[in-house]
């Protein structure tokens, strides 16, 4: 997880911090841990621009991850970026996270993000997790603002790089799949050896199609679009450490005006990636 910028601060009732980093960072991670007394009325807001600095679909994605009291788990959820902006949001359940991305102003995006912890209070050493990130983009500038209605955190902000989509016939995928645009059918294999741990998601892109991914401590997971009929809030998410990933795709889909068939993405959070893996199939 290559780290272009950290900010550690402690606050009560509340604190800001902006980051500004050498390189254009693709996510921004924010972790908070409860001080010596625990804290309750936990938010978080995030703000910043980002612009599209890499080819292929430029996506957006949000993440809500937690270590309370001993039990982890939490949720992400991405989607491809449009012209009139758009808005996805990560464990509601407990509060979480929204992110919104405004219609672009010549090549600049303006995103805001609100997380939130409903209940229950941290308890000391408890940790939130609250994740923004853009693959095939670059965040220009971020500012963060943390408040507590009783207790206090500790707050690290890291901007970091390696967050990308996975794509239909990738360079070096295996299967007959053929893609052309957002445009794409047939099967696809993709391998890679990461070198951090990491968080993902599927995209529902697709009218029909199947697909699974497996981990490297051996976790796997199958999926398929349509939704099954009840499917866990986490249906489409994965979560695992670094080394062998593997991920499959069958089916088509045809998505007009994108530059590339993306069917998932995912970001290198590293040693935080059990605090989002929840869920029976992750």
């Amino acid at each position: 997880m290559p780290i272009v910028a950290a900010l550690v601060a402690t606050t009560g009732a509340g604190s800001a911090s902006t980051a500004h980093a050498a390189t254009e960072p693709d996510f921004l991670l924010v972790k908070l841990v409860a001080g010596a007394n625990g804290a309750s009325g936990v938010s978080a807001s995030l703000s910043g621009t980002m612009t599209q600095v890499r080819a292929g679909t430029l996506v957006v994605g949000a993440g809500f991850g937690a270590n309370l009291g001993g039990y982890t788990g939490g949720d992400v959820s991405a989607r491809d970026v449009t012209s009139a902006g758009v808005t996805v949001g990560a464990g509601a359940a407990a509060g979480g996270i929204s992110l919104s991305v405004a219609s672009p102003v010549g090549l600049v995006y303006r995103f805001t993000s609100g997380g939130t912890l409903v209940a229950p209070a941290m308890k000391p050493g408890d940790q939130l997790d609250f994740l923004v990130f853009f693959p095939n983009g670059g965040i220009l500038s971020s500012d963060v603002q943390v408040t507590t209605q009783s207790g206090s955190v500790t707050e690290t902000d890291v901007l970091g790089t390696g967050s990308a989509t996975l794509d239909v016939a990738a360079e070096g995928d295996g299967g007959n799949a053929l893609a052309i645009a957002g445009v794409a059918t047939g099967t696809t294999l993709h391998n890679d050896r990461l070198d951090a741990g990491i968080v993902g998601t599927i995209i529902r892109n697709c009218r029909t199609c199947t697909g699974s991914w497996s981990t490297p401590d051996g976790r796997q997971g199958e999926w398929r679009v349509p939704d099954p009929d009840y499917p866990y809030g986490t249906y489409y998410q994965f979560a695992g450490p670094a080394g062998e990933w593997a991920w499959t795709w069958s089916g088509t889909q045809a998505v007009v005006g994108e530059s590339s068939a993306d069917y998932g993405a995912f970001v290198p959070v590293g040693d935080d990636w059990p605090l989002f893996r929840s869920g029976s199939g992750s």
